[in-house]
């Protein structure tokens, strides 16, 4: 007796050749996602200070690439380095419930200077009252610097709360106010690199020149800021080429010598700047 069995009637394996083959190859592909998921959740930690670390430093120490430190709000009385490490150091709270301040003279308060990239990201401390030291030192790195109020700093000589050397940093959503220093009092920033300055108030920042400089800069823009009540020279180009001021406020700031002053500086490019109720220059070329 024979048993005729049409095309529709094969079995399934029969119909579609290799089937096996596929679902073993689909099960290899699965099992390889899900251990680089895996290895994925493994390396990016959160590390909680003071939960898991009893400092933020120790919080970086402990920390590897991508990782993030996350801080509870408090005052913590720090001095700290990112050593080279591409890591989010973020507060819970943010800057107003989350202090950073020095413990002793003479040192930064946040150091970036081991060739960190714009995966190292500090955001949302209130760094404040370093004396001759800075608020945050960044040099030969590229951080993101966003969400602080940087206050209080003193320093005799450049750059109190925010000394940019060789840097090429993304500042922006920051709150500068009541910094004093010689040049710079809110932001110095200085030497190869091209910086990003974007969204911040500077607001009552002191100096004998100028609350925010660029010297020797090339290429680097600075937009969409709010600057009032700062002191003389308030915005200074200084032998810096190709800088881009647009869109920015800079008003009400005591300024008898230039709220915007060009020294040496060459094809700056100035566009749409609200420059308004200062005691005195706009402009000073």
């Amino acid at each position: 007796m024979h048993t005729h069995m049409s095309q529709n009637e094969l079995p399934l394996s029969s119909q579609i050749p290799n089937l096996g083959g596929l679902m073993r190859y689909l099960v290899i592909i699965f099992s390889v996602l899900l251990v680089l998921l895996c290895l994925h959740q493994a390396q990016a930690r959160i590390i909680h200070v003071p939960a898991d670390s009893s400092t933020i430093q120790k919080g970086i120490n402990g920390a590897v690439n991508g990782d993030t430190v996350l801080v509870a709000p408090g005052i913590y009385y720090e001095h700290i380095d990112f050593n080279g490490k591409n890591i989010l150091l973020k507060s819970e709270a943010g800057a107003q419930n989350t202090i950073l301040e020095k413990a002793t003279t003479g040192v930064p308060i946040v150091k970036i200077r081991s060739g960190e990239n714009r995966q190292c990201i500090i955001d949302g401390f209130n760094i404040r009252r370093a004396f001759n030291g800075h608020g945050i030192y960044c040099e030969n790195s590229s951080p993101i610097i966003t969400n602080n109020i940087l206050e209080e700093n003193l320093y005799e000589g450049d750059g109190a709360a925010l000394r940019l050397i060789n840097t090429s940093v993304l500042v922006t959503h920051n709150i500068f106010r009541r910094n004093s220093a010689t040049y710079g009092s809110a932001i110095h920033s200085e030497g190869s690199g091209s910086d990003s300055i974007l969204y911040n108030t500077i607001v009552d920042n002191t100096a004998a020149v100028s609350a925010v400089r660029f010297l020797f800069k090339q290429s680097s823009v600075f937009a969409f800021n709010l600057v009032y009540e700062n002191g003389d020279y308030t915005v200074l180009l200084e032998e810096a080429n190709y800088i881009k001021l647009v869109n920015n406020t800079i008003a009400r700031n005591s300024c008898p010598n230039g709220a915007v002053a060009l020294a040496t500086a060459h094809y700056a490019d100035l566009r749409n700047n609200i420059v308004c109720n200062n005691g005195g220059i706009g402009l000073h070329p």
